[in-house]
């Protein structure tokens, strides 16, 4: 290596560490300016979303691979987890033919409609998400207060939205009522 190659690389290098520095103390400028708006108000910008998003989705996909169904899945046992998912889950996600509640509608971002997004996710990755809850989306970990057959059910539960009919709902939250 010449002279003139070594002296480029560190000028380079130190360049580079000048701009990352730059870029650093730039963000926390716009950090402790308070010039990010945090309200739940408004959506998250586009870029924000997206990167939340995916960095959510990958993140169950990966964790999801440690879940193991249990060999006694609780699909028959479904009315047992109404009760659980009109306490925990129905304020914010709603159910078929039931809108959120005030606190679900305030949520940013907003709380999916369980009956769209199931199918699109394995049950691992509803039973990881259940049980570990998402940070920064208002989804909580229940696993910290309910046994894992408990989860199980409600997946099982949830799975049954995009087929049920409104009334069903109603009869499944009132059976467990009386």
């Amino acid at each position: 290596m010449t002279m003139k190659t070594g002296n480029s690389l560190l000028t380079a290098l130190v360049i580079t560490a000048i701009l990352c520095l730059a870029g650093l103390a730039a963000g926390l400028v716009v950090v402790y300016s308070g010039a990010v708006d945090i309200s739940a108000v408004k959506p998250h910008y586009a870029v924000t979303k997206w990167v939340l998003e995916t960095a959510m989705k990958h993140s169950v996909v990966r964790h999801a691979r440690k879940v193991n169904i249990p060999a006694t899945y609780p699909s028959s046992a479904i009315g047992d987890a109404f009760p659980h998912y009109a306490e925990m889950c129905a304020i914010c996600h709603g159910g078929p033919g039931k809108q959120p509640s005030e606190i679900g509608k305030g949520l940013r971002p907003k709380p999916p409609d369980l009956a769209k997004v199931v199918n699109e996710l394995r049950d691992e990755e509803i039973f990881w998400i259940v049980k570990n809850g998402i940070r920064m989306t208002g989804m909580p970990a229940f696993g910290v207060t309910h046994k894992d057959i408990e989860l199980w059910k409600m997946v099982a539960l949830v799975k049954t939205f995009p087929g049920m009919t409104p009334e069903q709902y109603r009869q499944g939250t009132r059976k467990q009522k009386q």
